[in-house]
Formats: C-alpha cells, structure tokens, sequence
C-alpha cells in the first residue's frame, strides 16, 4: 500500500525501525455514508461465537468501529445479535468512562445522533455544548458551587489548567472493547489463526490479563481526525520474533496501539514461552507535516486490571500572561462594562469556542 505520511521529528528513528518489520495490512477510515455489498443474511457466519445464519439472527448493525466514536456506517456482516448485545452491554460503558470528557470535547455524537454531557462523579463538573451569544458549537464547562479545586488559572505563566475526576472504569474491559474493535478490522482469512484472540475476548476472568496493555498518544489538535481511522499492520518476516499484528485506532486527537494478541503464528513461534520478545512501536501517522516544536503526549497504559478504578484527568490551554491586565467585566445581561478586577477563584464556568468564532454580546 503506498502511504504518505509523516510524524514527530523525534521519532522518525522509531519509524525508520518499525517500517523495517511490518507493512500496513489494513488501513480504514470510517465512511460518511453506509457501505453497502454486504453478505446476505443467509450467508453469515459471526466470526466471535463461531455460530451461522441457521443458529442465530444477524438482525442488528453491528458497528466494527464502536459508534460512541463517532462511526455511523462501519457495519460488519459477520458479527451476530447475541455477541453485538454482549459487547455492548459488557464492555462500551467502560470504555466511554475511560474517554472521559473528550467526546463531548470534541462533539463526538452517540447512538442517538446527540453530543454527550459529561458530568463527573458528584456532579462537580459538567461539560456539554451550548449556544452562546451566537456561538452554537462551543463547549461550557461549569463547576458547582461546592467544587474547589477544579479551576486553575496562572495568569503570570498564562496558563489554565482544568482538573477533574472521570467516571470509574475497568480497565481490562476498555482493552476488550479496544481489542473487539481490532478483531473486527482483521481480514476474514486470519480468523481462525486467532481463535485463542476471540476466546480470550469473552473470557470474564483476568485471565492472560498481562497482555493487556496499549501505547498512548495524544496528538496536537491541528492533527484530529474527524472519523476514526485504523491500521492494521502485519510483520515482515513470519519467522521474526515479533508480534504478528499490530492495530492502531485513531480517534479525535487520540491514538490507541496495541500488538494483537495470541495468534497462532506468535504461538508456534514460542512467543509466550517466557522468553523476551520485541515489540516494535509505530509512531503516530500523521497526513500533514507537524509543525516545529509540535508537542504529544505518548504514555504506556496498564489495562490489566479487572477492578475498577478511579481515574483524574487534566485539561491545560495557555494563554498570552499579559492578556489579564486589560480584563474588564462585561454583564452578558445588561451589555454593562465595568473595571471590576479579575478574579479568578470567582470562576464558575469556562467557555470554549471554536477558532475565529465571533459572539454577538451587547455593543456599547
């Protein structure tokens, strides 16, 4: 597959060594209409439980990228009602409490075709999207009266820094939502090489939970995609003692990697014998060159845990430090401006607005 594209500066030696060993295999963006040419009814097989047209229905629209990422028409014709209710009910929530308020961040659409509020434990903070004064795509970010703590602004440094608990989750359920996504994009003639994949995806113990781990980047906003996108890599060499496959999903300003677990190639090659193996990583695959000093964030999350827990997570925005002293205070209300100072800790929401937006406010 030709594919052009760039990353960090900083990690082009990490490109250079992981192009050496695998090649794209798959790479899907998620359609803006529904794709058609899908197997008859009578023809399906799901590829999770093994079972055909003839001992289950195939009546849903399973999604082969989950729809509270932002995909509509990714459907699949080889996954049955039964399992689309089991991973749905089992593992989605997870993995929406684990995104926390990035997809209302982002106005990311769920199943009923709404922008989600997010509100975290306690109701201290709540997110959601809202006109204001002729803005209709921004973002409000409001604390309750009790909340303390949550706001922070250093007008010296010119920064703000947003902090905040997400809902709790389980970790080991997100990688079995992240991994159902990746088995769903593998092609259908891998399936039964990795029957110890899909076996290990239902288990409901933590069992081989020390696969469990993914690499995650987030990346500039300038970079959002705005329909996820996937990767499919496959090594090189079958005899490498390396993992076969590698998945990568991107979503919004997110990347999720992951190598794929227990296929029957890795197996025969002694790859889980308990001797070291490598794993090679791909850096983010970016469509247009970053700018200079561009910076992500990349860390390695632990998803091996089948209790849940209770997660903090951080918004920072920087500002120009000289932008405070000119501040006056404006009544939406009334159009008034007054030279009442600037306080910070008075702060009991916060408003983003998309870049070059224009509000509508009094004239005076």
């Amino acid at each position: 597959m030709n594919f052009v594209a760039y990353t960090f500066s900083d990690l082009g030696n990490e490109l250079d060594i992981f192009t050496k060993s695998y090649t794209i295999e798959e790479f899907i963006v998620c359609p803006i209409e529904e794709i058609k040419n899908l197997k008859p009814k009578e023809e399906r097989r799901c590829r999770f439980c093994g079972l055909d047209y003839s001992q289950t229905t195939f009546d849903n629209k399973p999604h082969i990228i989950s729809e509270l990422l932002g995909n509509k028409y990714l459907i699949s014709d080889f996954e049955c009602d039964k399992c689309n209710t089991f991973f749905g009910a089992n593992y989605e929530n997870d993995l929406a409490n684990f995104l926390g308020m990035s997809r209302t961040f982002s106005g990311v659409k769920n199943k009923k075709d709404k922008i989600p509020i997010f509100n975290s434990p306690g109701y201290n903070l709540s997110a959601r999207r809202t006109e204001f004064h002729g803005i209709k795509e921004g973002l409000i970010i409001s604390l309750s009266k009790s909340a303390k703590g949550i706001f922070n602004i250093d007008s010296k440094e010119g920064r703000t820094e947003i902090k905040y608990p997400k809902q709790p989750y389980i970790p080991l359920k997100v990688y079995k939502a992240l991994l159902k996504i990746a088995l769903s994009i593998l092609p259908e003639k891998y399936v039964l090489e990795y029957q110890y994949t899909f076996e290990y995806l239902k288990r409901s113990d933590n069992k081989y939970s020390e696969v469990a781990k993914i690499i995650h980047y987030e990346l500039p906003y300038n970079h959002i995609v705005h329909n996820p996108v996937s990767f499919l890599f496959k090594k090189l060499k079958p005899e490498s003692r390396i993992i076969n496959h590698v998945f990568a999903l991107y979503f919004q300003n997110h990347v999720f990697q992951f190598p794929i677990p227990f296929s029957k190639v890795d197996i025969d090659n002694n790859l889980y014998n308990g001797e070291p193996y490598s794993v090679p990583l791909c850096p983010p695959l970016l469509l247009s060159k970053p700018e200079f000093g561009a910076k992500y964030f990349r860390a390695i999350k632990d998803l091996s845990s089948n209790e849940k827990v209770r997660e903090e997570e951080k918004i920072t925005f920087s500002f120009d430090p000289n932008i405070m002293n000119d501040l006056k205070a404006y009544d939406s209300k009334t159009g008034e401006v007054t030279d009442k100072a600037f306080d910070p800790d008075e702060i009991t929401e916060i408003y983003i607005a998309p870049y070059n937006s224009e509000t509508l406010f009094y004239k005076s």
